[in-house]
């Protein structure tokens, strides 16, 4: 089989990070407002505190990553950095309104940040042109029967 040359790096969309840039810098606004004009109030403190919620959403947003190399997915997330090797992959699972989970050879699922659309098909892609006999694993059509609809 040959290469597989789709897209390979996954990460949240430019216009994810404005709505999340966009809505912190509101509520900050808000906060300083507030506090300029009536000093610490429950308005000015939730304001603060759901800025403080914008500034992780954006810290999230930059870390998020999935990449796909020759020899193994890696995820990165506030977490840390793992890797599945390719050989271990048996399915891709994903619908709408569910984070893409993958299925390993040891029967474990694993959610995969959300980073945009088609990173599933974009896996199911990369473990077809790799030389792993495991995606067809029969177990996963067994499992994929059985989620939840």
């Amino acid at each position: 089989m040959g290469a597989y040359q789709g897209r390979r790096d996954f990460r949240a969309g430019r216009g994810v990070m404005l709505v999340v840039v966009l809505s912190t810098m509101l509520t900050a606004t808000g906060a300083v407002m507030t506090y300029r004009e009536r000093g610490w109030n429950w308005v000015s403190v939730g304001l603060a505190c759901m800025t403080v919620l914008g500034l992780a959403g954006i810290l999230e947003t930059l870390v998020f990553r999935v990449q796909l190399t020759d020899e193994a997915l890696f995820v990165t997330d506030l977490r840390g950095r793992r890797s599945y090797p390719v050989t271990d992959i048996a399915g891709v699972y994903e619908a709408k309104g569910v984070p893409t989970t993958l299925l390993l050879s040891g029967g474990r699922r694993v959610s995969l940040p959300p980073v945009g659309s088609s990173l599933g098909n974009s896996i199911r892609a990369w473990v077809k042109h790799s030389s792993t006999p495991s995606y067809l694993d029969p177990r996963w059509f067994d499992l994929a029967r059985q989620a939840p609809r």
